[in-house]
């Protein structure tokens, strides 16, 4: 209900007590008013009667000496009576007339003697009052007024009378009359007042309520049409400080969580450049036949180096997925993907994992579910990553089941439900709401004895808001847990993909340039690729890079992006740019530890052809190598 309609409401009763009180008085004041009216014009009926009709016949019965012969006299008087029955009709009055002592003389009703016996009864006791009332019979209230004559033989008492009925019919009329344009006034000074009231106070509150809801959507007020001196003007005034303060707070906040996201992106690129040469080379360590002469103790050292190494990589991901969550900055991809290729490449990445602790990794996925559809498949995996990584560190000599289910689907639509479920420890009924909170863990001593910082569940929870569904946990302490989420994709068409297979010797001999101005890791990077079989030739910045591909010729250019004085997305153009089309074309694959998005888009659009994170990761660079040489030799061909 608006507030104009419970002011309305609100005046309504005043307005009705208001019509109650008008119409009580104006029927008082005109009832009284009706009776005095209504006794005034019985003295003037009385006057007419007796001034003009019965005394003026008196006056011509004694001019012409008649008062004693009864015939005369009887003759004046049935005239007398004849006037009077003509003034009652005309008057819509009653007449009647006893003798002084109460003899009855005459009524304009009738002629009967019964009822003129009754008229004498009742006029004998109204006797000595002017004006008054009576009641007649059946009960009828009756108006009177009375005057005398008295003259030798007409030694009279005159009545005129009206029931009171008509009076009072007159005055209900008035007060109807009264009341009615009484309410119509007070509805339309009602009406009037709200729409004044709505004018000067209900309207300006409007705008300062959507100047409100524009503050609290976090968007800027330039003005609030309220212009008016007054308390509501005052307010629209401060709202219009605050929204300009709250607009330059935000500009603030946008200024820091860009410095913030450059800072997050220098930092990623800073801790991941040592660890790739730390894995790197604890690779080319475990890789070396010659590790096998080294003591078991000295093996054991490396591959503690590898996995703490894999683990602070971890730990990274995470806490930049986490900033970029908090500053808002977390952007979907929306492209079409094989829901069974996801499920299937998941699960194989746990599947040893799983072994070494003696478990059994189950997948279920239902052949009623539509396998194409569209989504952040890198989001999804990370989820589902994430959920059998806990599976598998906190179950052993047990089974892990990941499972999909289909809830609901349209022609367009399907509803499905990522299920993760372990035979683990379990978690405590008091823990679990607080599980998907940042740094939060079932118990202290989880950190202590499985390791992991409590981000991993929390990023999964912002992941699948962001994608407008549900997540959720049901556990039961010693018997395991199910770790689910919800949501929503769109269905797609199946991509067409070849399966042309590409041969193992396309990755023997090919003549890479690995440009990288860290010698560690320029080391290191040339030892793996050599390892694999290829020829690599380096150069140390950007300016070296066009030089070499210049005068040389490569099959693929292996480019980091932050080098001094020529960075790799420079670098990308200006080979681009060369006049020689088979070398401007040459395969490029960045090489960087900035995994943001927006940035490795901007990668793509300088030049580049793809893009590997640092870390190197081995199998995800020679896949990519195989995939760019195949599409060069496609092309070729």
């Amino acid at each position: 209900m608006r507030l104009y309609q419970k002011y309305f409401l609100t005046m309504l009763p005043i307005i009705l007590i208001c019509i109650g009180s008008l119409g009580f008085w104006s029927y008082t004041h005109s009832r009284n008013a009706l009776y005095e009216s209504e006794e005034e014009n019985m003295n003037l009926l009385l006057n007419e009667a007796v001034h003009h009709i019965i005394s003026s016949r008196h006056e011509l019965l004694e001019q012409a000496g008649l008062t004693d012969i009864p015939a005369f006299v009887q003759s004046y008087q049935d005239e007398v009576f004849k006037e009077l029955d003509d003034l009652a009709v005309v008057t819509n009055r009653r007449y009647f007339i006893i003798a002084q002592d109460g003899t009855p003389i005459y009524c304009s009703d009738s002629k009967d003697p019964s009822v003129l016996a009754e008229w004498s009864v009742l006029a004998q006791s109204l006797q000595g009052q002017t004006f008054g009332s009576f009641q007649a019979k059946d009960n009828i209230n009756t108006l009177y007024a009375s005057a005398a004559f008295s003259k030798p033989d007409w030694n009279w008492v005159i009545f005129v009378s009206r029931p009171e009925a008509e009076v009072t019919k007159q005055v209900s009329i008035i007060q109807l009359v009264t009341i009615g344009v009484s309410l119509i006034s007070i509805l339309l000074m009602g009406g009037l007042l709200t729409l004044v009231t709505r004018r000067l106070l209900i309207q300006p509150i409007n705008h300062l309520q959507e100047a409100a809801a524009q503050i609290s959507r976090q968007e800027p007020v330039d003005h609030i049409d309220i212009t008016s001196n007054d308390e509501l003007g005052d307010l629209a005034r401060d709202m219009e400080g605050m929204s300009e303060a709250i607009k330059n707070k935000i500009e603030e906040v946008q200024v820091a969580n860009k410095a913030k996201s450059m800072f997050l992106a220098h930092m990623s690129h800073e801790l991941r450049s040592p660890l790739n040469s730390i894995l790197g080379y604890a690779d080319l360590a475990l890789g070396n036949k010659e590790i096998q002469a080294l003591p078991k103790e000295t093996q054991n050292y490396i591959k503690t180096i590898s996995s703490s190494g894999n683990h602070l990589m971890d730990l990274i991901g995470d806490i930049l997925d986490f900033s970029k969550i908090e500053a808002g900055e977390l952007v979907l991809e929306k492209s079409t993907m094989s829901l069974a290729e996801l499920i299937e490449e998941t699960s194989s990445m746990m599947v040893l994992a799983a072994r070494e602790k003696n478990n059994t990794l189950d997948v279920v996925f239902p052949d009623n579910i539509h396998r194409w559809v569209l989504g952040d498949s890198v989001r999804l995996r990370q989820i589902l990553m994430n959920f059998l990584s806990n599976a598998v560190k906190f179950t052993t000599d047990g089974t892990i089941r990941l499972g999909v289910t289909l809830k609901s689907e349209d022609e367009f639509t399907q509803k499905l439900r990522f299920e993760v479920s372990d035979e683990g420890i379990g978690i405590p009924k008091a823990k679990q709401t607080s599980l998907f909170s940042a740094f939060s863990q079932a118990d202290v001593s989880t950190t202590r004895n499985y390791g992991g910082t409590g981000l991993g569940l929390a990023i999964n929870k912002q992941l699948v808001l962001a994608m407008d569904g549900q997540i959720g946990v049901d556990s039961e302490e010693e018997k395991g847990s199910t770790f689910w989420f919800e949501v929503t994709l769109d269905k797609a068409k199946a991509l067409y993909r070849p399966q042309e297979e590409i041969l193992e010797h396309d990755l023997r001999n090919l003549k890479l340039l690995l440009v990288e101005d860290i010698k560690v890791n320029q080391i290191m990077a040339k030892a793996l690729l050599e390892k694999s079989g290829q020829t690599v030739d380096t150069a140390d910045n950007g300016f070296e890079a066009v030089e070499k591909v210049t005068t040389n010729e490569y099959d693929i250019i292996l480019m980091d992006i932050h080098m001094p004085e020529m960075d790799g997305v420079e670098a990308t153009k200006q080979i681009r740019s060369l006049s020689d089309t088979t070398k401007s074309s040459t395969p490029i694959i960045a090489l960087t530890a900035d995994i943001e998005t927006s940035n490795l888009k901007e990668y793509i659009a300088s030049g580049m052809n793809a893009t590997c994170s640092k870390p190197l990761n081995m199998d995800d660079l020679l896949k990519t190598l195989k995939r760019l040489v195949h599409e060069r030799s496609a092309s070729a061909a």
